[in-house]
């Protein structure tokens, strides 16, 4: 297989492999955010939907609860006075107020209709309805239901108490028209009540729509006619909310079995619940990443091609001069030293050639002067050999060396140490002591610091006193030199001179006791004065032990030297 067809598989390969990586992480890395954007959108429009059905029923319940308290309908029911005038008022004075307003009922404390916007209502018995039994202690919201005339309606009641007391007299109940939650769930509300622009769908198959706690739609639906308390509803979301008072975000199957996307919220309104539901077509909420995908495969398919073609022409580019090499090698290697492969191209291969012209030309040279090589050749394996032995003496002589030898890095590192400094530590090999740190046997950290400031000052420190900790924490006084090579690595020798110290400081203390006898001495001499002799020969031996200490002999016997 030539090398035009490696590259050209190699790089198809490389390139289809880092396509199809970029195009699936892009791939679901989009889809994964269309689905949240989809699946946000539609939470947004239930909460909002959400806030405007709560709205529109305290809206309702705040009306009721204002009609509840007009002084005179408390008035006129509570002085019997409900006739004619009572529904002439409630129909001219109240039901104008409200447009979604069916009728009103004011019952009395038996739960018989006693004036109504219908007159025909009038001597109802009510006791046994739900807005009744809990009107009486508080604003009450029946469940939706369907009236006669087709329309979905709603009773709100309010209790009516007398006036300046607590007593309740009577229920005054609203029947709205709940058309407008048609109106809500399509985003028409807003429109209706002035304002001038309001979203009504997101896309073609979006719709919300609200579900009673008997499982039965109560809204219209945008895909059947008539759908209000017909259409049975028992999808994931309705059970959800019904069963576990959850709302939910994700897919399912809506109530004509179609996958979708979609959104819930759970209104629980006194002993009744409802499921608001906001969903769309999952076809159509991801139908943008289909589109993604046909498309990413689409120029991925261009790209292959642009590349495989610039992969074709390189390799051409890089595969020719080769080739040229190639044969000229083998004329070469047939013994034609003559022949030249060289080309005029700037680029590696091009240099290449050249070079192996060169080479060609310095072969031949080579081979006239064979004997001048083997000599070269034979000088150079002796220095190797002679480079190798003094390598190898001055490893013996740093091994066994009597002083310490070391090297390590600035921050404490240790590359080597000899067998002397390893004893000199009271480590049992060298390998350990590498295994530590230099921080650790100084006596004092600050030390070093100050050590390390003097070597990187000068670049070389020579016998520079430290206290220093053995590995069994004894202390010990070093003379170390070194040098500091580079930047991060120093080297150098070091001599164990904790015993000479002693000497020395044991030395000083002889040297002031034999002062201190002196001195006694000199006292005696005035009553004995023929020990002269022996105070001169202890002067003498005072001053010989302050020249091994280094020090100046504190006594003048020249007087000695010029008697003798």
């Amino acid at each position: 297989m030539s090398i035009r067809t490696k590259l050209l598989i190699l790089f198809f390969f490389i390139l289809l492999i880092s396509l199809a990586f970029l195009g699936v992480v892009s791939f679901y890395g989009t889809k994964d955010f269309l689905h949240r954007a989809a699946l946000n959108a539609l939470y947004v429009v239930s909460e909002i939907r959400e806030g405007e059905v709560l709205l529109n029923l305290s809206r309702l319940k705040t009306r009721t609860e204002d009609f509840a308290s007009d002084g005179f309908i408390a008035e006129s029911l509570e002085a019997g006075t409900t006739g004619e005038n009572l529904n002439e008022y409630l129909l001219k004075r109240k039901k104008i107020l409200e447009e979604n307003l069916n009728f009103i009922d004011i019952l009395d404390a038996s739960g018989k209709v006693a004036a109504s916007t219908i007159p025909a209502r009038v001597g109802l018995d009510e006791s046994a309805k739900k807005y009744f039994i809990h009107g009486t202690n508080s604003p009450y919201i029946a469940d939706l239901h369907k009236a006669l005339d087709g329309t979905v309606g709603i009773e709100v009641a309010a209790p009516i108490r007398k006036r300046g007391h607590t007593q309740v007299i009577g229920i005054l109940v609203n029947h709205f028209n709940m058309a407008m939650l048609d109106r809500i769930m399509t985003g028409r509300f807003k429109l209706d009540i002035g304002a001038k622009t309001q979203f009504q769908h997101i896309a073609r198959t979006d719709e919300t729509y609200i579900v009673n706690q008997d499982r039965v739609m109560v809204t219209s639906s945008r895909f059947m006619d008539n759908s209000a308390f017909r259409q049975r509803v028992d999808t994931y979301p309705v059970r959800k909310c019904l069963e576990e008072d959850t709302e939910v975000r994700g897919e399912w199957l809506d109530y004509r079995r179609v996958p979708v996307v979609g959104s819930s919220m759970c209104l629980s309104l006194g002993d009744f619940k409802w499921t608001l539901v906001a969903e769309q077509d999952k076809e159509e909420a991801f139908e943008r990443i289909d589109k993604l995908r046909d498309m990413l495969v689409f120029f991925e398919g261009i790209v292959l091609l642009i590349v495989a073609l610039v992969v074709w022409a390189t390799a051409k580019i890089i595969s020719d001069p080769i080739r040229a090499l190639h044969k000229g090698v083998e004329t070469i290697g047939r013994g034609n030293l003559d022949y030249k492969v060289g080309t005029n191209a700037k680029d590696e291969i091009g240099q290449l050639s050249r070079a192996f012209d060169q080479m060609t030309a310095n072969l031949k040279k080579v081979m006239a002067s064979r004997d001048s090589l083997d000599e070269e050749m034979r000088r150079r394996k002796e220095a190797e050999e002679h480079l190798r032995r003094s390598e190898e003496k001055y490893r013996n002589l740093v091994d066994n060396a009597l002083v310490g030898v070391f090297s390590s890095s600035l921050d404490g590192q240790i590359f080597y140490v000899n067998d002397a400094m390893a004893k000199m530590m009271e480590f049992d090999s060298p390998e350990e002591m590498k295994k530590t740190r230099v921080v650790a046997r100084y006596e004092n950290p600050q030390d070093r610091e100050v050590f390390i400031a003097r070597l990187k000052e000068s670049g070389r420190v020579d016998n520079y006193e430290l206290d220093v900790v053995t590995k069994n924490h004894k202390p010990k006084k070093i003379l170390i030199s070194a040098t500091l090579e580079g930047k991060r690595l120093l080297s150098g020798m070091a001599v164990d001179i904790t015993e000479r110290e002693w000497a020395r400081e044991a030395l000083l203390e002889r040297t002031v006791e034999l002062s201190k006898s002196n001195e006694e001495l000199e006292r005696f001499n005035q009553l004995a004065a023929g020990r002269e002799l022996r105070i001169v020969e202890l002067k003498q031996q005072i001053n010989e032990l302050s020249r091994q200490a280094g020090k100046e002999p504190p006594y003048d016997l020249s007087f000695k030297d010029a008697g003798s």
